[in-house]
């Protein structure tokens, strides 16, 4: 990938993960960012997941479960966050 795919690339990342900070709290707001800062969005997603996975209470509409399924697919990373989420939508209903 030539510098300015790369660079369109971070970007393109960059503006899908941005959104998401939203449904984090404090704590994981600091390592959110720790991670964007350095252009590690692969962790940077992985405290969202983290984050929404663990607050069982809190259900996750269907747009925000295709946005991380499509930055999942974006960076070629294999997780089931999205899945898991869906399920316990489905659990609930």
């Amino acid at each position: 990938m030539d510098q300015h795919s790369l660079k369109a690339h971070f970007e393109d990342l960059r503006a899908g993960l941005s959104p998401l900070r939203r449904l984090l709290g404090e704590d994981r707001e600091r390592w959110f960012d720790e991670y964007m800062d350095h252009n590690e969005f692969g962790l940077a997603l992985h405290v969202v997941c983290d984050s929404l996975l663990e607050e069982k209470e809190l259900v996750v509409d269907d747009r925000t479960i295709e946005a991380i399924e499509t930055l999942h697919e974006k960076m070629q990373l294999v997780d089931p966050c999205g899945t898991q989420l869906r399920q316990r939508r489905c659990m609930r209903a």
